[in-house]
Parts: C-alpha cells; structure tokens; sequence
C-alpha cells in the first residue's frame, strides 16, 4: 500500500467519525441513555468497575435501540457488526456512558461518603 492509498483510508475513516459524532438522538433514545448512567452510576460500588459498568450500559443501549426498531416495524437498528460505522458508534457511546456514570458516581460519593 502505498502512502497515498494510506492517507486517503485515513481521511476516508477519519471523515466517516467526524459524521457519526454529529448523529441526532431523538428524546427517546435520550431517556434511555440517562437512565442507564443513571441506574449505572448509583449501583457502581466503586472506581474499578467504571469500565465494566460503562460496557454495560453501551451494550444495554445498543441492543435496546436495535429491539424497539424492530417492535415498531423497522429494521434491526444497528449497522452490520463487521462494519466500521457500528464500532464507532460503540465506541462513542462507551466513551459518553465512561462520563456520565462517572459524574453520577462522583456525585454519589461526594453526597454519600463512600467510594
């Protein structure tokens, strides 16, 4: 592969994440994503199970959306597995459940003295 073939990947990728960063989440799936911090952050019992808690709650997410798609008579919801856009959307809403549970699990300590 030449350099030129690897730069042109790299911008072609590169734009595919600026575009998915600008998705819209409609009110329901925002309920969602606050309750599942929400619920995630207060039942966390301390700082080592952030990531764990985090994956959770993105897998919850995804697997939700894709299940009341299919309820109200779409398509499964996801993107294909094997497909980049789907393990950059993941990968968002890990990154965004890793900072909302933990402000609610600092909150929760700060408020309760435990953590």
């Amino acid at each position: 592969m030449t350099m030129d073939a690897l730069l042109h990947q790299i911008v072609a990728h590169g734009g595919g994440f600026l575009a998915l960063a600008q998705i819209r989440f409609d009110a329901g799936s925002l309920v969602l994503a606050v309750a599942l911090a929400v619920i995630g952050g207060a039942m966390m019992r301390d700082w080592k199970a952030l990531d764990a808690t985090a994956r959770d709650a993105a897998l919850a997410y995804m697997l939700t959306l894709g299940v009341l798609s299919l309820t109200t008579g779409g398509d499964f919801g996801m993107p294909t597995p094997l497909s980049l856009g789907f393990w950059l959307k993941l990968m968002l809403v890990f990154v965004g459940y890793e900072v909302a549970i933990a402000g609610v699990f600092f909150v929760k300590t700060v408020l309760g003295g435990r953590g």
